[in-house]
């Protein structure tokens, strides 16, 4: 049976910035996001973070590809057309109402695996860590890995979970 490796969208496989930045209220750094920052149209225009295709393409070879993301429930098929379009492995696509809910999905669901860049305030200057959910996600002993495009890059995860059991 293959491992699952369960990753994150936004910030994680896509780079959103520009989205947010564009709909930050009332302007960015701002304190809102104007819900159509969340429309299938301006999520269709996110590009792919860099190296996220390639290495998701070599960790397909020993993991099935599973995609969990806060998005809202009307974005579903836009976001799996959206996977789809940039050549991303899928196997299935969770969407929950909230970042602290991602963990016990993972653990029920077995995940080997969690990328995500565990980031929130993405309008604001300065986002942050969300905590409470490492804290989760350790109490509950999923493997997790933060991403962050300068020091836990794809490369970086790819060199560390492929042609091993993972560290």
């Amino acid at each position: 049976m293959r491992r699952k490796l369960f990753c994150d969208i936004d910030g994680t496989v896509t780079d959103h910035s520009q989205r947010i930045r564009r709909w930050t209220l009332p302007s960015w750094p701002g304190n809102a996001i104007h819900p159509n920052a969340f429309s299938e149209e301006e999520v269709m225009g996110d590009k792919p973070a860099f190296a996220s295709q390639e290495a998701l393409a070599k960790l397909s070879e020993e993991y099935d590809i599973h995609w969990i993301t806060t998005r809202p429930a009307h974005l579903e098929t836009v976001t799996l057309l959206w996977l789809q379009k940039h050549n991303y492995p899928v196997v299935s696509l969770t969407l929950v109402g909230n970042l602290k809910d991602k963990p016990a999905i993972l653990k029920r669901e077995g995940a080997a695996l969690y990328v995500d860049d565990l980031m929130t305030d993405h309008e604001k200057a300065k986002t942050k860590l969300r905590a409470d959910v490492v804290k989760e996600l350790k109490k509950l002993k999923v493997k997790y890995e933060i991403f962050d495009p300068v020091s836990n890059n794809w490369s970086d995860i790819v060199k560390k979970y492929r042609g091993s059991e993972g560290k």
